[in-house]
């Protein structure tokens, strides 16, 4: 398959490299007060600019001859979650995907285009942002971590969720709990912070250890996974029939989110593997007209370090039908 069979495109990717997130931080965190200057809490740092800004130059390099030199409005669609870091993670990718050209050259100083792009607040975004904050989830996924193989895990790691609260002074309760902490120690030693003694026997691997299983926890029933990517695959599905159908002349979509909406995705399609989406991961779903039939194929990086690759879906296929994936959207929201 070729550029010259592709009909649609679907990319989903996380933010770039980012400062801790003070909603995130443990009640004795150290750092609980830092600003993290000049950039501020939960904000992008140049490390993830540049890789998101990177990360559009090569989604240009791989599909420059499908999305043409010059920006056309109709044949884009972005959006982002409510977070300032996905928000800038999304207008660098937009700005080196879209660099102007002939007549969208409009400042000889500045090699920038404004484009639009579109975001909902966390409590309205019922599509990619804030999912996992909504009471329904939350309810969902308590209900079921109690019944879970993780609830036995939990249990078997009872001397180090102890350690952990003693010294986070947090109410550990779930993996979920694990896994924002392994998050807020992680870009604290990104920003090269020194990390408090009492984390040497447990971060990372230990963290990691418990961390690994959150994402399949948060989509360990179809009430769950509904929940969560429901919406998105639903939307999806819809936007490419409307391409396919002639009702919309879109060539890209492009979703800028976090670590569980890339996992979510490769969920959804039988593809994930058991590793934490890295910064600047992304997933592109490509819907391409083979032999009269419309197919799916779907190309993945997990960091800003590794190449895209196909992906094999669990039919042992790189290739998924659209009547496939349409069904699998009907099983799931119905």
């Amino acid at each position: 398959m070729s550029e010259d069979t592709l009909v649609l495109l679907h990319t989903i990717f996380r933010h770039g490299e980012r400062t801790t997130d003070r909603g995130h931080q443990y009640p004795r965190d150290p750092y609980i007060k830092e600003e993290f200057a000049p950039y501020g809490p939960g904000q992008l740092t140049n490390d993830g600019k540049k890789s998101m800004f990177d990360l559009g130059k090569v989604l240009r390099n791989i599909y420059n001859e499908y999305l043409g030199d010059e920006y056309v409005p109709k044949h884009v669609y972005a959006v982002a979650t409510d977070y300032d870091r996905t928000k800038t993670s999304l207008q660098l990718v937009l700005a080196s995907l879209y660099p102007p050209k002939g007549q969208n050259v409009w400042h000889e100083e500045l090699n920038w285009q404004p484009i639009p792009y579109y975001s909902s607040p966390s409590e309205y975004d019922n599509v990619l942002g804030g999912l996992l904050e909504k009471p329904e989830f939350l309810a969902a996924y308590g209900k079921n971590f109690e019944n879970s193989e993780a609830k036995k895990l939990f249990q078997q790691q009872h001397d180090v969720i102890e350690y952990l609260r003693k010294h986070t002074g947090d109410d550990i309760k779930y993996i979920r709990d694990v896994w924002l902490l392994l998050g807020t120690l992680v870009t604290e030693k990104q920003f090269g912070l020194t990390l408090p003694d009492w984390t040497a026997p447990v971060f990372p691997n230990k963290l990691i250890e418990l961390a690994a299983h959150e994402y399949k926890l948060q989509t360990a029933t179809k009430e769950l996974k509904k929940l969560v990517f429901g919406n998105l695959v639903e939307k999806i599905l819809n936007d490419t029939k409307a391409k396919i159908s002639g009702k919309s002349e879109c060539k890209i979509h492009l979703y800028s989110g976090h670590d569980c909406n890339v996992a979510h995705f490769l969920i959804h399609f039988g593809v994930m593997y058991r590793h934490f989406p890295s910064y600047a991961s992304c997933a592109v779903l490509e819907v391409h007209l083979l032999d009269g039939k419309h197919v799916l194929k779907l190309k993945y990086r997990e960091s800003k370090t590794t190449e895209f690759k196909y992906l094999s879906f669990p039919n042992g296929s790189q290739i998924l039908t659209l009547e496939d994936f349409e069904n699998s959207v009907k099983d799931l929201l119905n």
